[in-house]
């Protein structure tokens, strides 16, 4: 992006900061794991430690939980929209090992209306403010 241009918020929902200790479980197996940075009523994203020989798979479903509490939300239906390296002062690697940090995204896709009415507990009751967009702004469009 250029000097001068805004960046436009893409975003549909607005993004909450999630309080520390709130992980996400993506796949069926938990193939991926991770600390949630932030989360809407329309996704949320993570980062979570990466084996550079780690297969490509997509997986469908997610799982949100709180480690001091019990707070466990299972099987939202999802998308993975981003899945690559997170880069902090140009290093995204653990020292000395072949694993790397990475930020993933998803969007969860079709959500039963009880998963809905906990995701919104959850935003709520576990999140701690709202995240910064990209435009500055956090309103939905």
């Amino acid at each position: 992006m250029g000097r001068g241009k805004m960046a436009v918020e893409k975003r549909k929902y607005i993004r909450f900061l999630a309080k520390p200790n709130t992980y996400a479980a993506l796949g069926s197996r938990f193939t991926k794991v991770g600390k949630i940075k932030d989360i809407s009523i329309g996704g949320l994203a993570f980062e979570y430690i990466c084996n550079s020989q780690d297969s490509d798979l997509q997986p469908s479903q997610i799982a949100i939980f709180l480690s001091e509490n019990g707070f466990h939300l299972a099987n939202l239906a999802c998308r993975v929209v981003c899945d690559c390296p997170e880069y902090a002062d140009g290093k995204n690697s653990v020292p000395n090992s072949v694993y790397a940090i990475n930020h993933c995204a998803v969007q969860f896709t079709v959500i039963t209306k009880k998963q809905k009415d906990e995701l919104e507990y959850f935003i709520k009751h576990h999140t701690q403010g709202l995240a910064p967009s990209s435009s500055g702004m956090n309103t939905p469009l």
